[in-house]
């Protein structure tokens, strides 16, 4: 699979993000090339965790619509007269 890259202003958002938190939470002004340098760091080392836990749950949601799906289709179907349907054949009744 070919490597997720954000868009130009995803990174330039991400790259504000960083420097702002050094600032806010360290008291500490990093630079373009430190906030890049980061940035990449962050993409490479941890962002397969955060693909990998979004594949998850978007797995998760996909089979809780399945299983929505699954349940209307049962409640749509309907019953023979005499209300119940006969027996599946067997092998030997082939």
């Amino acid at each position: 699979m070919d490597a997720i890259e954000l868009t130009k202003e995803e990174r330039e958002y991400a790259m504000h993000r960083l420097k702002a938190y050094f600032v806010e939470e360290r008291d500490e002004e990093i630079g373009e090339l430190a906030a890049h340098l980061l940035y990449d760091f962050v993409a490479k080392e941890l962002g397969p965790l955060f693909f990998n836990r979004g594949l998850y749950v978007a797995g998760l949601i996909a089979r809780r619509a399945a299983d929505g799906l699954e349940a209307d289709v049962d409640a749509a179907k309907r019953m023979p007269p005499g209300g119940r349907f006969p027996a599946p054949p067997t092998a030997e009744s082939r």
